[in-house]
């Protein structure tokens, strides 16, 4: 495998874990990280990057890594949907309130604003397909290329 394959973003998958916690493994073939085509990785860092203590606030100093190399506020990310998902109660009165979070923590695909737009089309959907769980599926449509995935997520917050 070359240098050259190797673009885009490292792949992060996600696993539930046995607590009931998120977490996630990055994949290595023969020592090489295995590299994300798409915008899954980008798409799971904005939604759920930042430490379990982020309330997905501008400022907060527990907020992803990644925002303290960041001088721009508008790019920085907040995830939102992680803050939600860990602090109002798993009822679908608060879908609402998750779907918008996550239209948030996305807009950066496809705002021009911020000059990033780096993608053309950008759908999210939120759904409750078990007790305690919230699954978001995101369609993207960047450059003519259409890609879908799905994040499942334990529902923190004690209803």
């Amino acid at each position: 495998m070359s240098a050259d394959t190797q673009q885009g973003d490292v792949l992060i998958l996600q696993t539930l874990g046995v607590s009931g916690g998120l977490e996630f493994t990055i994949e290595a073939v023969n020592g090489i990280l295995t590299m994300s085509p798409d915008f899954q990785t980008a798409a799971f860092v904005s939604l759920f990057g930042g430490n379990f203590e982020d309330d997905g606030t501008a400022g907060n100093p527990e907020s992803w890594w990644g925002n303290g190399l960041e001088n721009e506020t508008r790019f920085m990310v907040r995830s939102r949907t992680q803050a939600l998902l860990q602090s109002i109660p798993a009822t679908s009165g608060n879908l609402q309130r998750i779907q918008a979070a996550a239209e948030q923590d996305l807009r950066w695909f496809t705002d021009q604003f911020t000059g990033a737009g780096v993608a053309n089309f950008l759908d999210v959907e939120v759904s409750i397909p078990a007790l305690n769980r919230v699954a978001i599926v995101i369609r993207i449509e960047a450059f003519g290329v259409e890609d879908q995935f799905t994040f499942t997520e334990n529902w923190k917050a004690a209803a």
